[in-house]
């Protein structure tokens, strides 16, 4: 059995018809005969019904038929996928992600896309930036992909999971050490939020107004990293990623509070433009996300 056996069995089918199909195979009629007998022989099942001069695909052949057309699609498509990656600039992907999620879905999504050794030709250049700054890059079609918290409009976009939210005190902090803490145990806290407008302190600023809640907020900054530092200080309570927390240097003088009734988690998602020229990498890395964060 070869590929050009299967090609001709193809034609072969969607005509019924040897000199028909012969000929726009460019072959003589009784190549295609022997080539199809060799099939069948190979087989050793019929695949056409043979009545005088006409023949018809058996209940065998359409079965095969059905096989064979995924597999030459198949095969198409590895042949186009390696012509496109021997064009260099086809090679390199731009991705973006927020802070949070540079120890938490990038690193182990990039060691599980390049554990196939067919990807390693494959380059990824990154971005990391605020939630609204890299939704503005990827709105300027600046980048490929990107790993947010917000579904961006006139885009693919995906949920992949939740990313856990968490109070954080100072390990020197009274409420270091207490259990079943209400919100009401709060009020006289000074908060140190992230900056008014970022995705992050929405999230926050939502659920507050939900529950009737009006934090004292004594201090704002960019980086959920720079407010660790300040609260760690012993100067006043935070709401961050909790992997923001387990990875931070400063860790050990930090301490998780659970507060009571209160769960707060915001969606992660993945974007990314529909395309009218298909780039097939980006398409087979599309599909690589979809396996990994969905099935």
């Amino acid at each position: 059995m070869t590929l050009k056996s299967l090609e001709y069995f193809k034609k072969l089918a969607e005509l019924q018809h040897f000199t028909k199909a012969a000929n726009e195979l460019h072959i003589s009629q009784p190549s295609l005969s022997y080539a199809i007998s060799e099939l069948e022989k190979d087989l050793e099942i019929p695949l056409f019904d043979r009545k005088a001069k006409k023949i018809t695909l058996n209940y065998y052949g359409e079965v095969f038929l059905s096989y064979v057309n995924q597999s030459l699609s198949i095969l198409d498509e590895g042949i186009n996928f390696v012509k496109h990656l021997s064009n260099p600039k086809s090679r390199n992907i731009s991705m973006g992600y927020i802070q949070s999620l540079s120890s938490s879905i990038i690193p182990p999504f990039i060691e599980e896309f390049y554990k196939n050794p067919l990807n390693k030709n494959i380059q990824f250049s990154f971005t990391q930036k605020d939630n609204n700054e890299l939704i503005k890059i990827f709105l300027d079609r600046k980048l490929d992909i990107i790993f947010c918290v917000d579904a961006v409009k006139g885009a693919i976009s995906q949920a992949i999971g939740e990313q856990e939210l968490c109070f954080v005190v100072s390990k020197e902090h009274p409420l270091s050490k207490k259990e079943n803490i209400k919100l009401k145990d709060l009020e006289n806290e000074n908060f140190l939020l992230i900056n008014s407008g970022t995705n992050l302190r929405k999230t926050i600023d939502k659920n507050f107004k939900k529950l009737k809640f009006n934090p004292k907020v004594t201090l704002e900054l960019g980086q959920c990293t720079n407010i660790l530092i300040y609260v760690e200080k012993n100067l006043g309570i935070s709401i961050v990623p909790k992997v923001d927390i387990i990875g931070h240097p400063l860790s050990e003088k930090l301490q998780i509070i659970n507060v009571k009734n209160l769960d707060l988690k915001r969606t992660i998602y993945v974007n990314w433009f529909p395309r009218k020229n298909e780039n097939l990498t980006l398409k087979y890395i599309e599909n690589f996300i979809e396996d990994f964060f969905l099935k």
